[in-house]
């Protein structure tokens, strides 16, 4: 099942138009970021490819500026870089959080697979667009009924409640991104 979606950024001037395929065992994700952010602007496109239980194995992000990075994790959280470095300040990371998108939270709302009431932190490589800056940071996710989930970036002392349709795709992102189109195929 191949699903397509776009999101318009509400803080900053930006789309972000993404393809999410879901295969039998594997999971591809394909999109590209184009805007202006704190008056430069940008495009970026990324992939990442999860296995059938949305555990990411690996995420590419290109620009058009010819910046290109190339990760990969071990079953255990160990990051890789192209080259076969190890990323050691990022062991233990599951899941990415792409600064530009609101998709990147759909990878964590599926893996952990909460009931309804639990919550759960969990470590995630950040990843700050536009100037490729990796860190590791703190988050937690709730899980509501009616597909809510309550988001804390507690290592930013953040949160917010994310809405999501079926397939754990974020409707509406308050104050930074709002859905304007999704077609399945």
């Amino acid at each position: 099942m191949e699903t397509s979606v776009i999101w318009q950024a509400l803080k900053w001037k930006s789309t972000e138009y993404l393809t999410l395929d879901i295969q039998e065992d594997l999971i591809k994700i394909n999109s590209r970021v184009v805007g202006v952010k704190d008056g430069n602007p940008f495009d970026i496109a990324y992939q990442i490819c999860c296995d059938k239980n949305w555990n990411t194995r690996s995420f590419e992000i290109n620009t058009r500026e010819g910046k290109n990075y190339f990760f990969q994790v071990s079953e255990s959280g160990k990051w890789f870089d192209l080259n076969g470095n190890t990323h050691s300040h990022l062991e233990g990371c599951l899941d990415i959080d792409i600064s530009l998108s609101p998709f990147t939270n759909t990878l964590p709302i599926n893996r952990l697979n909460l009931k309804e009431g639990e919550r759960k932190e969990i470590d995630v490589l950040f990843i700050e667009l536009p100037t490729f800056k990796l860190r590791k940071v703190k988050q937690a996710y709730t899980f509501f009924k009616d597909r809510n989930f309550k988001y804390e970036g507690i290592s930013s002392n953040f949160e917010t409640n994310l809405p999501i349709d079926d397939l754990g795709l974020v409707t509406n992102y308050p104050g930074l991104f709002e859905r304007i189109w999704t077609v399945e195929k």
